[in-house]
C-alpha cells in the first residue's frame, strides 16, 4: 500500500489509468469545490445584473461541458471486440 512491497507508486498501469481518466478526474476535482459558497460571495459584493446573467452562463456552460465529455466518454468506451469473438 505504501511501496512497502517493492511496487512502485507509478508504474506502467498507472499511468495507462492516468491518460484515460485524466478529464474525469479533472472534472471530479473541480466539482468538489464548494461553488455555490464561490457563487454567492461573487454576488453579494454587487448587485449588478450583469454578474448575474455572467454567472448563469458560465453554470450554463459548464454543464453542456460535462454532457459532451460525458458522452464521449461513453462512446469511447462501447466498443468491446471480445463481445462479438463470442459470435
Amino acid at each position: 500500500m505504501f511501496n512497502l512491497n517493492g511496487i512502485n507508486f507509478v508504474n506502467p498501469e498507472a499511468m495507462y489509468y492516468l491518460n484515460n481518466y485524466i478529464v474525469i478526474i479533472i472534472i471530479g476535482i473541480i466539482c468538489s469545490i464548494p461553488l455555490k459558497k464561490v457563487k454567492e460571495k461573487l454576488l453579494d459584493n454587487t448587485k449588478s445584473k450583469k454578474k448575474e446573467i455572467i454567472v448563469g452562463l458560465l453554470g450554463s456552460i459548464a454543464c453542456v461541458f460535462i454532457v459532451i465529455v460525458s458522452t464521449a466518454s461513453l462512446v469511447n468506451n462501447s466498443f468491446n471486440p471480445f463481445l462479438y469473438f463470442r459470435f
